[in-house]
């Protein structure tokens, strides 16, 4: 391969030696670049190797470029544009600096040099314009920008060396802002550039060292590459053809295996795969069984028209059978092994039999009813006999006028539990007919039923079963099917309160192979640790895109929306730069908030293959339909094993080969799966949490219960318990021998008992960008205050907005979208307090620990711009709307003795009990199914911790923690960690022993939770030798205090001063 002759320039080395003063007074630029007495040699790579002329040029070029820019940068402005630079160093350059040029210099050392097109009006919010009142206008916009192009090409030339972690902790994080007023001399400043000449000299050497190893023309490479990652306006009218390389999109998705190879094959891959965790699992042949009964010509008929389905696999037909039998039946097979199924034969072989039979189809979410819905009328629409059958939707949506007519006439009904609290039970006596005849009850998706939630369908079903009895039916069955869940039979007989069940827990359809993939990102500085890992988005991004180039139909989980959007937002600014603008229309983010309309639409794009990708949470982890997925990419662990492997199943979902990657994050729970493997494929799932013992929920739903039927002690003790009587006593109205509501619940009890978060609880976000008033999604109060406060930064689709209003009372938030180059972060605290012990234990004879009802309440007080450096650019206060919640919660007392001795050892208390709070926060999904957030503990602001004054804002040395979810009687996740804390408190010391870390702020391998991925906790106020010492401490361990460094405080009382005993 030939190279192309580039002429090289000629130098203009000579003494540059200036007077800084001189030059920021009369507002004039050094010419020059660096002192050519120390000019760094390039020298040669390789022997008889020289150095090619290009890279010879680009480096005096940059030279010039740094000199400029850090003197623009410190004397005008926080952001530098094309036009500007370009006017201050083509008199030294003898020439335009053009976008091609600085294109190559990013091309060599991008992470010195970023280059961004940013819109007009995100500079106009985030520059300061007094700043500009001595410049040119046209510098600023740029006169060679095109009259109806809104952005303008951004310049920034990143640090070479940051602050230790231990720095930015205790000082906080740089104000940007700030740098002009910061008093620096010549030698200094002379000592900065010279360190980014260094950096981009060394890129140069291990780019063309990098480029021989793999046998490429380095200059041709450089030429090649720059050219094709050179940036274009977001606004750009096309981009041009031999650029883009027809973005690797291939007529046809190469194999997995092909896919893994060319991805260890990469000049970027860096090892990330963890060789010892590659697991198989081969595939499945199918396994058919015969039915106990025959089947109608017609169902057959209709069976293999619309499915091809000849028939049916050993898991499907034992199932069926067991209910033909009088058994109730729970499924917990696999995804996509055809679960459906094994009720939709039964009741159309009902219906039949008899056309008055009726059926209740209960889901969890209202897209996965549709969806099981659009499934069964396909296969009624080939049975003639059943053509008028009717199927129906009944939910939140179902117009007024069409309800009666679904009750009288409906024979399916499709809806959820909240539809059957609220609007068919209480109205029970409308619906004696359908109750009647019923035939079958499925409950899909059981594992959904968990916690608070699950405890309230419990109650509900037990209220339809008293219904169903006292209209003379007791011979329905129950269906309910689940992904792999631990003991799922006790969960059903939980759930329905029924016992004659039997379980099918084994897979017997067919499936392809599935490849297992452990991805562990690489450090950011192999040669120091110390800096951290390569972020999991990151790596997220840059697979998602091959395997989009690849047309490798994948799916990404992310456990919080923020990850969702951020991830779409850098997917989005990734494809931008590298100009593959085929792909930005076949990558979509899906999750919880979206409208309907919104949601819809991207499943039918998936399900069409109008879609590469979709970044999602756990919105999509249910069975919604979207088509054959061939890969799954799950960023982080999503808090239990059962969320895992759900996830996991969605890919493969034809038959076909698959791939699972799982990102591994920083955080503790991760650091352990990655340190054991093994388990993720063999360790059993964590328990599903129902209390069913929870009195205040039970005596809620016999208030709904008595409206419906009065309560006869004698005959309902077998729904609801032997407790019944004295609740029935404390909270009911006795009413001729028989238990009524109480007053306070009536007119309508149902209307006063939530069995979950409804739409009037919510905000309302609405765009107002360019007076289109727009609904985005719907907000949790609690959400709300934490990202959707005044002036937040709120990511929607990848797309960034400014909130402009949040009104309380309306409950409407307005929000103006605009591209913007910097986030925002919440200045928060909460205070978390016991309000009553319930239960209380003593672990290794000293340390209590209880269990009972908490407060905790959420202040926002502020927030920070931050850069994407996580440097501060303002800080700005807001009115404070402290939100409430009442819960369980449990807590251990830390006796006060240990926090002396923390103190004598200078250690931070209140940062040492917020680091062994998150510690164990971040190791309870080993033990309990949750939701994430669904657990939460008392965070701390670090300025209130650390403020020089006197605080006021002392609180109880204690480790504490609630339930998140449900209301004031908690939902039973709180008692199920009580149960595990001396295991927990083990593997949390053994978690902080063998992290690698050096900092005494830890890092998410050891004393950081997820918590902080979702905005809930900064983590500020941490110390990881505090934390190990306290748990050590309350197990009574021997401690050692001679090989622990004292802490970072300047005496004993400013370790303690913000801490009072909590006893």
């Amino acid at each position: 391969m030939s190279q192309t002759p580039i002429k090289k320039e000629e130098s203009n080395d000579q003494d540059d030696k200036f007077e800084f003063k001189k030059y920021i007074n009369e507002g004039k630029l050094p010419l020059k670049a660096d002192n050519p007495k120390k000019k760094p040699q390039l020298g040669t790579i390789q022997a008889n190797q020289p150095i090619p002329s290009i890279f010879d040029n680009l480096f005096n070029l940059f030279k010039v470029i740094n000199t400029t820019y850090t003197f623009l940068y410190l004397r005008n402005s926080l952001t530098i544009t094309f036009p500007l630079l370009n006017s201050s160093v083509k008199q030294s350059l003898k020439k335009e600096l053009t976008i091609g040029d600085l294109s190559q210099l990013r091309e060599i050392c991008p992470q010195i040099i970023e280059l961004n097109y940013k819109s007009l009006a995100s500079l106009a919010l985030e520059i300061n314009k007094n700043v500009y009142t001595d410049l040119n206008p046209e510098l600023y916009t740029g006169s060679t920008v095109s009259q109806s192009s809104e952005y303008v090409l951004v310049i920034e030339l990143l640090e070479t060396q940051e602050r230790s972690s231990k720095r930015r902790r205790r000082e906080g994080p740089t104000m940007k802002a700030n740098i002009q007023r910061q008093k620096l001399d010549f030698n200094n400043l002379k000592k900065a550039i010279e360190l980014r000449n260094q950096k981009f000299l060394q890129g140069i050497k291990e780019y063309i060292k990098k480029c021989q190893l793999t046998e490429l023309d380095p200059t041709q490479q450089l030429l090649t590459q720059s050219r094709k990652n050179q940036p274009v306006p977001p606004d750009s009218p096309s981009i041009p053809n031999d650029s883009i390389e027809n973005c690797n999109l291939n007529t046809k998705a190469c194999s997995i295996e092909e896919l893994l190879n060319e991805i260890a094959s990469e000049s970027s891959y860096e090892g990330q795969i963890v060789q010892e965790a590659l697991h198989t699992y081969p595939a499945v042949e199918a396994q058919y069984g015969a039915l106990s009964r025959p089947l109608s010509q017609e169902l057959i008929n209709a069976l293999y028209t619309s499915r091809n389905i000849e028939k049916t696999y050993k898991h499907q037909a034992d199932a069926i059978n067991h209910l033909w039998n009088g058994f109730h039946v729970i499924v917990s097979t696999s995804t996509s092994s055809g679960k459906s199924l094994i009720y939709q034969i039964p009741i159309l072989q009902s219906l039949l039999e008899d056309n008055q039979s009726t059926a209740f189809f209960v889901f969890p979410t209202k897209s996965l009813a549709q969806d099981q819905k659009k499934s069964l009328i396909d296969i009624l629409s080939y049975m003639p006999t059943l053509k008028n059958i009717r199927v129906d939707t009944f939910d939140g949506d179902t117009p007024l006028e069409s309800r009666e007519s679904i009750i009288r006439s409906a024979n399916i009904i499709f809806t959820n539990p909240d539809m059957l609290h609220q609007t068919i039970l209480p109205n029970a006596n409308r619906w004696y007919y359908f109750f009647k005849n019923l035939k079958l009850f499925v409950l899909d998706e059981a594992h959904v039923y968990n916690g608070i939630f699950g405890v309230h369908v419990a109650f509900v079903l037990r209220r339809m079963r008293r219904i169903a009895e006292y209209f003379g039916n007791s011979q329905y069955r129950f269906v309910s099917c689940s992904a792999t869940i631990e003991d799922p039979l006790q969960h059903m007989k939980k759930i329905f309160g029924v016992d004659n069940i039997k379980l099918i827990n084994y897979t017997s359809s067919p499936s392809g192979s599935k490849k297992f993939v452990m991805w562990n990102p690489p450090y950011v500085d192999p040669k120091h640790p110390d800096d951290g890992k390569k972020s999991a988005i990151s790596e997220a991004s840059k697979l998602l895109i091959k395997f989009a180039e690849k047309r490798v139909r994948t799916i990404v989980f992310c456990r919080v929306r923020k990850t969702c959007e951020s991830l779409m937002r850098l997917v989005r600014q990734e494809l931008k730069t590298k100009q593959k603008g085929d792909l930005l229309s076949k990558i979509q983010s899906y999750r919880a908030g979206y409208t309907v309309q919104e949601r819809r639409k991207i499943e039918s794009e998936m399900f069409n293959g109008k879609l590469y990708g979709i970044i999602a949470t756990n919105a999509l982890e249910l069975g919604i339909d979207i088509g054959s997925l061939d890969a799954v990419i799950t960023i982080g662990f999503p808090y239990s094993l059962s969320n895992l492997r759900q996830q996991f199943g969605r890919a493969g979902r034809r038959n076909k080969s698959s791939l699972a990657v799982y990102i591994v994050e920083t955080f503790p729970v991760d650091q352990f799966y990655l340190k054991h493997p093994i388990l993720i494929h063999t360790q059993p799932n964590a328990e599903l949490t129902l209390d069913l013992t929870n009195e205040v929920l039970l005596a809620s739903h016999l208030q709904c219960a008595a409206y419906e039927l009065p309560i006869n002690i004698r005959s309902d003790e077998k729904f609801f318990g032997n407790q019944i009587q004295d609740i029935c006593e404390a909270n009911l109205e006795m009413v001729e021998e028989s238990y009524r509501p109480h007053p306070k619940y009536l007119p309508f009890p149902a209307s006063q008992v939530r069995i979950r978060s409804v739409s009037e609880d919510m905000f309302t976000l609405v765009d107002v960008t360019n007076d289109k008033n727009v609904i985005l999604e719907l907000l949790e109060p609690f959400r709300v205050a934490l990202t959707a406060y005044e002036g937040a930064v709120y990511v929607y689709q990848g797309k960034t907005f400014i909130i402009r209003l949040l009104n309380i009372n309306k409950r409407i938030i307005t929000a103006h979208q605009v591209d913007v180059e910097w986030s925002t972060l919440q200045r928060d605290f909460t205070d978390v307090d016991p309000v009553r012990s319930l239960m209380k234990k003593t672990m290794h004879g000293s340390t209590n620990i209880y269990f009972g009802a908490v407060k905790a309440t959420l202040h926002v007080f502020g927030y920070f711009k931050v850069n994407k450096q996580k440097d501060i650019l303002d800080v700005v206060d807001i009115t404070d709307h402290p939100v409430e919640i009442d819960s369980r919660g449990f807590w251990i007392d830390v006796p006060w003795h240990i926090i002396e001795v923390l103190s004598l050892k200078k250690i931070n208390g209140a940062a040492s009990i917020h680091a062994a709070q998150h510690a164990l926060l971040s190791l309870m999904p080993i033990f309990i199914s949750n939701s994430g957030n669904d657990i939460r503990t008392e965070c701390k602001a670090g300025e209130k911790e650390y403020k020089e004054a006197k605080s006021e804002r002392r609180r109880p040395s204690r480790l504490i923690f609630y339930d998140n979810c449900g209301d004031s009687s908690g939902a039973g996740l709180c008692n199920k960690a009580y149960e595990h804390t001396d295991e927990l408190i083990t593997m949390a010391i053994e978690r902080i022993e063998s992290c690698d870390c050096k900092v005494r702020e830890g890092c998410p391998g050891c004393i950081t939770s997820s918590k902080f991925e979702g905005g809930v906790c900064s983590g500020e106020v941490l110390d990881k030798v505090g934390a190990l010492i306290l748990l050590k401490m309350l197990l009574c361990q021997h401690v050692n205090l001679d090989i622990y460094a004292d802490g970072p405080e300047i005496d004993s009382y400013h370790a303690l001063r913000t801490l009072i005993p909590s006893c």
